[in-house]
């Protein structure tokens, strides 16, 4: 696809797909209503899209399961190390928000560019910007695994493209997941009022 054509089909299926709660977060991503049988009555039950379950490599060479997110609201971005303009700039804000979020709130980092992004260069690219790697995992792995789940998972664009700056296209959004894998909100990683509202809205999340 085209990349014009999937900023406009992703633009689309934000304002068609989105379904917001009493409590105010939107619910981003297409639902389905599942029909249950209950004392002989049929109910309509509302699914909404949930992250699927991922396997990926982390920064200490492990492979991770997404289980240790049941449960945990997270943060989540798409970058590469050798990103010469975007990417540590991302890096840096996510890094000032976690300085203003509880101590267990989880940040999740995938590189698109998995075949030099190894386990010991993400580790690196961790102590350049000071980042505790406790409650904050970079991934990489198989690069067609990664660019699915950002496709399919995140609905972010994640290829590489020779005319992009480094060689790789990928979004600048930061994505709020909350404890059921669901999208809560998107935003400019590089936007100052964007970034200040994500940190409210993960606030509120973790707060439930």
């Amino acid at each position: 696809m085209a990349k014009s054509s999937f900023y406009w089909v992703f633009a689309l299926f934000l304002v068609v797909a989105c379904q917001v709660e009493q409590k105010g977060l939107p619910i981003l991503g297409p639902k389905t209503v599942v029909q249950k049988a209950i004392d002989g009555y049929k109910i309509g039950d509302t699914m909404y899209h949930q992250i699927p379950y991922f396997a990926l490599i982390n920064q200490e060479a492990d492979t991770v399961g997404s289980d240790f997110l049941d449960g945990k609201p997270y943060i989540a971005n798409f970058f590469f190390v050798n990103c010469p303009n975007i990417c540590p700039a991302m890096t840096s804000n996510l890094w000032k928000i976690k300085q203003n979020l509880p101590d267990d709130f989880q940040m999740v980092s995938f590189t698109v560019n998995p075949e030099k992004d190894s386990p010991e260069v993400l580790k690196n690219y961790a102590n350049k910007f000071n980042i505790d790697t406790k409650n904050w995992t970079f991934f990489t792995g198989d690069k067609t695994e990664i660019y699915e789940l950002a496709a399919e998972g995140y609905f972010m664009h994640a290829q590489m493209d020779s005319l992009a700056p480094g060689g790789f296209l990928h979004s600048s959004q930061l994505i709020l997941i909350d404890q059921k894998s669901r999208i809560r909100g998107l935003y400019d990683g590089l936007n100052p009022e964007d970034l200040e509202k994500l940190t409210l809205d993960a606030k509120k999340l973790h707060a439930k």
